[in-house]
Parts: C-alpha cells; sequence; structure tokens
C-alpha cells in the first residue's frame, strides 16, 4: 500500500430516490432538469393507521415499498423481520446492491476486511408494534444496523453508524476513506437512508409544519430569485469504496475518484447553533483542497449543498467566493444542486449529492439546477465565479468536482471527487467462457433474474467481461441453473426459451472446491455443491464491470 496515495475509487453504488428507482430513471431526471412530483400517501397512511396522512405529507417526496422485503434473500425468518424498521431492511438490501453492483459476490467480500459506516434517520416503526420484543427495542436502535450488516453481509472490518444530521452520509463517506487510508479495511461500505413516518396525526402535523417542509411553492430552487427553502424527501443510497491502487489492480469498476476531504464546526461563530456559517464551510473546503492537491485553477464545478433558504445559500455562495477569489481561468466553476430534483433527503442528502456527481461523470454531462431560472441578484454568482447550470453540459474531458454537504448540527463537509477517465487501460484477454451459472433464493426471482440477464448481455458489447462478472461476482442459492453455449448469440437464444431449474439441498458446511473442468463445475453447482468461485475467478482475468444485481422479491412484511 502506497502512503502517499490518497486516492480511494468508487467501484460500486445503489441507491433508491422518489420517482428514480434506478439509474437510467435517475439519469434521465437530472439530465432533463425535471424533479421528483409529491407521491400519494394513501398507502403510506394504511401501513401507520392514519386516514389523513396523504393530507398531512402531501408534499413530502417518498419512495414506494418499503414494506417490502426479501428476506429469503439473506436467510433471515419472518418473524425477525417483523421488528425490523424500514430503514434497516432498505439499508441491507441498499448494502447488499452496492456490493453486487461492484462486481463482488458475499463470499468473495467475506475473504477481505470489508467494513461499513452508515447514517438513517431516527426509527418510530417500533411505536407500530403491538408489543415491544427484546428484538423491536434493540433492532430500532440506529447503531444496530451495521450489526445486521456485519452478520448478514459478513463483513469483518470496522462497522458503525454516525449522525451529523444533514451531512451525516458524506461524513460516513469520509469516515469509510480514512479506514482505508489507514489500512484498516481493503473495502468499506457507506451511505444511509432518510425515510419520513411519522406514526400519529400529531407528530405528522408537528413534522410538516416545523421540520419537513419549508418552501412553498411546490420546488426546491436552490440559488434561484424564487427560492423559498426546500421540500424534505426519502432516500436511500451507498457506494462501495476501495484504495485506487488496489482497484486498478483488481480490474474493478470505477465511477469517479474521492481525492480528499475535509470538516469542520462552526464552532460558535453564529448566533445559534441552526445557522449556517460561511467561514466554517471555507475551511472544511480549503482541508478538501489540501488534501487533494488542487487549486482554484483546477476545478470545474460546485455540487452544492443547495438548501434555497435566505441564510443557506448566502452562507455558501460567500464560502464558493471565498474560495474562488485566488482564480485565475477565465471560464466560471458550473454550479449544480441536487435537491432542486428530488428535495432535502436530510441523513442521506450527502450521498445523493455524491451518487449525482458519479452518474454525471459516467453521462460526460453537468446536469442543470431544475427549475432554474434567474439567479438571486443578492448573492452575486457571476462575481463568485460561479455558473449557475441551467441545461445540460456536454463535458467529455477530465472533471473535478466540490460537493458539500452541511449538518444542522454545525459539522460541514467538503469532498473532492475526480472523473475517472485517465485510468490506465490493462491489456486484458479475458478466457472465453461458454457457461452461465445463476441462482436465487426461489423460482419467481430466478425467472427475474434470467430476463434482466438477457437484456443486459443484448446491450453490451463487453460480453466475456460480463458474463465473468455475473459467474464470479454473484452468490449462489438453493434454485440453480447452468447454460451451456457456443457463443453469446447463443446464449441470448438459450435465454429466451425455458431455461430448467434445479432446486438443490445446499450443505452450507461443505469445504468449497475448484472444478478442474467446466463438466465438474456443471456436476457440483447442480448438485448443491460449494464451488470456490473466488479460486475460479483467479485463473483468469476480466475487467469487472456494473451489471443486473439482485432481483430482490416484494413481500410484504408489516407490523
Amino acid at each position: 500500500m502506497d502512503m502517499n496515495d490518497n486516492r480511494i475509487a468508487v467501484i460500486g453504488m445503489s441507491f433508491r430516490f422518489p420517482s428514480a428507482e434506478n439509474k437510467a430513471a435517475f439519469t434521465a431526471m437530472l439530465r432533463n432538469g425535471e424533479y421528483a412530483k409529491a407521491g400519494t400517501h394513501e398507502a403510506r397512511g394504511e401501513l401507520v393507521g392514519i386516514a389523513d396522512y396523504h393530507e398531512l405529507l402531501k408534499n413530502i417526496r417518498t419512495i414506494d415499498g418499503i414494506e417490502y422485503f426479501d428476506n429469503s434473500f439473506f436467510g433471515i425468518v419472518k418473524p425477525e423481520v417483523m421488528e425490523m424498521p424500514p430503514e434497516l431492511r432498505l439499508t441491507m438490501q441498499g448494502a447488499a446492491e452496492a456490493i453486487m453492483d461492484a462486481g463482488y459476490s458475499i463470499q468473495s467480500i467475506s475473504r477481505r476486511k470489508c467494513g461499513a459506516v452508515t447514517a438513517q434517520t431516527t426509527c418510530s416503526y417500533k411505536r407500530l408494534l403491538k408489543k415491544t420484543s427484546f428484538l423491536s427495542f434493540f433492532n430500532n436502535m440506529p447503531g444496530m444496523t451495521c450489526g445486521y450488516l456485519a452478520q448478514y453481509l459478513k463483513l469483518n472490518g470496522p462497522v458503525y453508524h454516525l449522525d451529523s444530521t444533514c451531512s451525516s452520509t458524506l461524513s460516513a463517506a469520509a469516515a469509510a476513506c480514512n479506514h482505508l487510508l489507514m489500512g484498516q479495511a481493503d473495502l468499506m461500505l457507506a451511505g444511509g437512508v432518510q425515510i419520513c413516518m411519522p406514526v400519529d396525526s400529531q407528530e405528522s402535523k408537528d413534522m410538516l409544519s416545523n421540520v419537513l417542509s419549508i418552501g412553498a411553492d411546490g420546488q426546491c430552487l436552490p440559488f434561484d430569485k424564487n427560492a423559498a427553502g426546500f421540500f424534505s424527501s426519502e432516500g436511500v443510497g451507498f457506494v462501495l469504496l476501495e484504495r485506487y491502487e488496489d482497484a486498478v489492480r483488481n480490474h474493478d469498476h470505477i465511477y469517479g475518484i474521492i481525492r480528499g476531504y475535509g470538516m469542520h464546526s462552526n464552532a460558535g461563530r453564529c448566533a445559534t447553533i441552526y445557522a449556517p456559517n460561511a467561514d466554517a464551510q471555507y475551511l472544511a473546503l480549503k482541508e478538501a483542497w489540501k488534501m487533494a492537491g488542487i487549486t482554484a485553477d483546477d476545478l470545474t464545478e460546485f455540487e452544492a449543498h443547495g438548501a434555497a433558504t435566505v441564510q443557506g445559500d448566502m452562507a455558501e455562495v460567500c464560502c464558493m467566493s471565498r474560495a474562488l477569489s485566488e482564480r485565475t481561468v477565465k471560464e466560471a466553476v458550473l454550479l449544480s444542486a441536487v435537491k432542486s430534483n428530488l428535495g432535502h433527503s436530510g441523513n442521506a442528502a450527502g450521498i445523493t449529492g455524491l451518487i449525482k456527481l458519479l452518474l454525471s461523470f459516467e453521462a460526460k454531462t453537468v446536469f442543470p439546477i431544475s427549475g432554474f431560472t434567474e439567479a438571486d441578484p443578492k448573492l452575486d454568482l457571476v462575481g463568485a465565479h460561479l455558473a449557475p447550470v441551467k441545461s445540460p453540459i456536454a463535458l467529455d474531458r477530465h472533471r473535478i468536482a466540490d460537493i458539500g454537504s452541511y449538518g444542522l448540527n454545525e459539522l460541514n463537509v467538503h469532498m473532492i471527487l475526480e472523473s475517472a477517465e485517465n485510468i490506465p487501460a490493462p491489456n486484458l484477454k479475458p478466457d472465453k467462457v461458454h457457461y452461465l451459472k445463476c441462482s436465487a433464493a426461489s423460482e419467481t426471482a430466478l425467472s427475474a433474474y434470467l430476463a434482466e440477464i438477457a437484456e443486459e448481455i443484448g446491450r453490451t458489447d463487453d460480453r466475456d467481461d460480463l458474463i465473468h462478472t455475473l459467474n464470479f461476482g454473484r452468490d449462489d442459492f438453493a434454485y440453480r441453473c447452468f447454460i451451456r453455449f457456443e457463443n453469446t448469440d447463443d446464449l441470448l437464444l438459450k435465454l429466451t426459451c425455458p431455461v430448467d431449474i434445479v432446486k438443490c439441498k445446499i450443505n452450507k458446511a461443505a469445504q468449497a472446491v475448484c472444478p478442474e473442468n467446466e463438466d465438474e463445475i456443471c456436476r457440483i453447482y447442480l448438485s448443491g455443491g460449494n464451488i470456490d468461485w473466488c479460486a475460479l475467478a483467479k485463473k483468469t482475468q476480466y475487467q469487472k464491470l456494473p451489471s443486473v444485481t439482485y432481483p430482490f422479491e416484494k413481500k410484504k412484511i408489516w407490523a
């Protein structure tokens, strides 16, 4: 490990946002400058037993299906899941998806030191339960979430929960980076969840009037002359992080590179604890720039906190203006803010902005501020060397972005992200593969998984790398199929036909074996044997690709 190289690669991600539950949907929303519409909350009202829930929380942007959980994937019995809050369930599925998105299986990361730093809202689910049990009492503690990750995702690195309010998940990402740089972990998950779920009418009214909804115009409009505050939203987001040198050596897909980060509190500079402070924000920013080794001239864009409040926007622009005062490049720094698309996702706000930046790198596009018409003249964005993005800007070049996230508890966080197009291209020649193994915890899930794989193979050019990723980067369950093919066109044809699915009796205690040939792999796999896919993966070279993960079944398990 090179102690002088502080670069961290983002190799996996997962998320669920209002009106955007996958990469294609979220990228389209960002590119088109759209914003999530306020949902109808009748279904949520039924879950918590409040008839007027929709009226009480009509402006909150929510995610659907928080009552569903695929306990079969994790091997957790239904009675235990019944006493797990939705924040815990969403964290478990989100973390597992981020691992799979990186091309790893649970089996494979258990052989490396992987940890997690998570953040989430305070759970109110236990108040819906008819009685408090040992499980419900402890499972609804936010700190227990990481315990579940360690247990069921087989994490053996540092795992813990943190809470710095609105900057929680960017703080979590910075903390995860620290563990990697200090050699305390090989991989780190970072992210969190925000769920807005008051469980009685009075709590709903208090949350609506005092906490969750400040804006009055139906949309969060940061830095705009019509800005009137924000609406709250829900969200789930996770990233999987690895030291850059390790990611390159392991042929991992790299979405972007974290170059530096800084944290600074207000230190009593404000009249109240809740007031934003430009000086403290600036100190966090400069700390991040110093760690990244960049100057004002290197920066291409800001992904702002952008709360669209009078004090918040003014303080943030003052911070950015001060930082850019030394800029000698005439070109202004581009300015965007994801709260214009989704609203304020509280504890999940930082990871939401981070994921937006990674998708913008992938799309080679700077996404606009949704709904932006004209800058608030009091902010003087032109004088601050800032150019608010009004429509998508194609930017097919090296990019360095600064993302800011500011906590209500005074913790200000800045992080520097770099696009990853300059990674040395490995000269890999993956072995031609002539089989695809797939499995799931149920026949229904496996059928859905096969359909998703067929679509993915049909639209990719790197089919050998993709098939290697799916074979070596996915775990084995009881329902299995093994498809042999001559070439990828033959595979596509076979995926459109009914596939023989075998239900195996798995001996988890059996020693993992490394078969010598394809016939042996097929025989052992379909008999429920335990194959050491990690050892097989080392026998070939391939580039891991982000691909379909696992089609979690929607099983309603609720109080």
